[in-house]
């Protein structure tokens, strides 16, 4: 018996009992113990009948049944060249950031080179190779975490609509180069192709760099001027990560010299940090992170812009939470690196019961002037014990005791201890009035939600010239809500720049309602991409990649 027969059994088993579902942790969809319970000599339409429920069995039937159950990827006993490329593409899944055995690629692979021959073990390959792609497809359109598993991280992003599985097989099964027909499935945005040549230039860095060697940790931050032992090897991850040009070092290799400090700014610049040139903390923490660490930071980038949708007909918004930053498009893909508006936020504080919820909703409407209705935790935990060490507490800061439905202007109670005590019990409420000092700002951007998180003004200008800035209780305090305001109203007839500054300045609070709606995603990612297409890198602020990489 040659070596491709003695094969053929052992390879037909591996394709009906596992090779086409192989067990996935966090597929769209349930796993089975076995794909397709069928002996080898069934043909194609038995096979599918027989088939147990499991992902995509319903769109391989509808798939074979419209072309009458002939194969797509066979003729005469040999694969079709599209066979070749398709399944050399799943090979390489790690180029998407996935891998390979998830879709089969390697069992494909060994499939073809056992060189079958008989019509039946082709049925078992077409089915295998069909459903490999349709998960392939899917992951690589929607994202490999469903909303379920996307659930159990407190992610509410709605997932985008199924692909038409029939029509698109069988334009691959034609295709003249079916591979880039099926690679249009990702992100058509700047930043995920950015994403996706880092993956590959930083898979090379770690084959490159075996031995990393991390910075000691000090008791105090290296500063420039300054001679330590560890100056050498800080100079040699800047160099591999390519913030420092290979050069002849200094006379004392272990001076932090300036060349070696502009290194470093660069560096925290593209990592979300404080370009201040000190080596220490943050700085230090990310100057560590190995090339692994980077890869998973950019599979996990790529994983989350698949959850963006492909493209808005109208205005919609996008807020980062680990880089800070708010991003409004026209219309069209929401390209990151390129927003037709982009300015600073303020993001809930990295404690548990203050983060900032990835999530989205539809802004309805916009509060100018606003009271802010002070939530009763913030009021019993922070608000009254401030009021009750200084009795002027509640006429400097604008505020006022209103009944628990929130009195009509003009109805405010008075700010005796029972009133107080009324407040802490939740009898009561605090709110503070329209003007300078008002929390919210002179505009708040409501996007109706089950975490009552919207969009608002600040007084606290000062907090945006921090680099990290999350201090919030868990809205999203913006930089500047007249351009956004002028940004959301541009078509709605009456609201210039000029009405909007006014009414931002007006005696009274008053709801104007959107002629339509605008999308509002709050985003998670700790990998972008500038404009220049340097990729940016930023910290976990609230662990959210441990959370998904565990999933994945």
């Amino acid at each position: 018996m040659d070596q491709d027969t003695a094969l053929r059994p052992l390879l037909l088993i591996t394709l009906l009992f596992g090779l086409a579902l192989p067990p996935m942790a966090g597929a769209n969809g349930t796993t089975a113990e076995s794909d397709l319970d069928a002996p080898q000599s069934l043909p194609l339409r038995e096979t599918l009948e027989r088939a147990p429920a499991a992902p995509f069995t319903a769109e391989l039937r509808r798939l074979y049944e419209a072309r009458a159950f002939q194969p797509l990827w066979s003729r005469g006993g040999a694969p079709t060249s599209q066979a070749l490329a398709l399944t050399d593409a799943l090979l390489h899944a790690d180029e998407q950031g996935l891998t390979p055995a998830d879709y089969d690629g390697p069992r494909l692979q060994a499939w073809l080179a056992a060189k079958p021959s008989a019509a039946a073990n082709w049925t078992a390959f077409d089915i295998a190779l069909s459903r490999a792609l349709m998960r392939f497809g899917d992951h690589l359109h929607r994202g490999r975490v469903d909303a379920a598993a996307q659930a159990k991280l407190g992610i509410a992003l709605q997932a985008k609509a199924p692909l038409d599985w029939t029509a698109l097989l069988e334009e691959w099964s034609k295709s003249a180069e079916p591979a880039q027909a099926l690679n249009r499935l990702e992100p058509d945005t700047a930043v995920y192709r950015t994403l996706k040549t880092a993956l590959r230039q930083y898979r090379a860095l770690a084959a490159q760099t075996p031995a990393f060697t991390p910075i000691p940790p000090a008791k105090k931050g290296l500063r420039p001027g300054e001679t330590r032992d560890s100056v050498p090897a800080l100079r040699a991850l800047l160099q591999a990560n390519g913030y420092l040009p290979q050069g002849q070092p200094p006379a004392d290799a272990n001076l932090y010299d300036e060349a070696t400090a502009d290194a470093v700014r660069r560096f925290q610049t593209h990592h979300g940090l404080e370009p201040d040139a000190v080596v220490g903390g943050q700085t230090l923490l990310q100057l560590n992170m190995t090339p692994a660490n980077r890869l998973d930071q950019l599979r996990l980038g790529m994983e989350r812009l698949r959850w963006l949708p492909d493209k808005h007909d109208g205005t919609f918004l996008v807020v980062n939470v680990p880089s800070f930053r708010l991003y409004g498009f026209s219309t069209g893909s929401p390209n990151l690196a390129k927003p037709d508006i982009g300015m600073n936020v303020i993001v809930g504080q990295a404690i548990d019961t203050r983060n900032t919820p990835v999530f989205q909703a539809d802004m309805l409407y916009l509060v100018f002037r606003p009271y802010w209705n002070v939530p009763y935790s913030i009021a019993r935990k922070e608000l009254v014990p401030l009021i009750e060490r200084d009795g002027g507490y509640i006429e400097k800061n604008d505020m006022e005791i209103v009944d628990a439905y929130g009195a009509a202007e003009g109805g405010a109670l008075e700010a005796s201890a029972e009133n107080i005590e009324a407040v802490y019990g939740g009898k009561l409420r605090l709110r503070q009035r329209p003007g300078a000092k008002n929390a919210l700002g002179p505009i708040k951007f409501v996007f109706p939600n089950m975490n009552s998180v919207y969009l608002h003004g600040t007084p606290q200008q000062r907090l945006f010239l921090r680099t990290r800035r999350d201090f919030s209780h868990g809205c999203i305090r913006v930089e500047d809500p007249a351009s956004l305001a002028e940004f959301v109203l541009k078509k709605q007839d009456g609201w210039d720049k000029e009405r909007i500054e006014s009414s931002m300045k007006g005696d009274k609070s008053f709801t104007l309602r959107l002629g339509a709606a605008v999308p509002v995603y709050i985003f998670y990612t700790t990998a972008l991409a500038d404009e220049q297409g340097q990729v940016q890198f930023y910290p976990d602020i609230y662990g959210q990649d441990t959370k998904l990489l565990k999933l994945l």
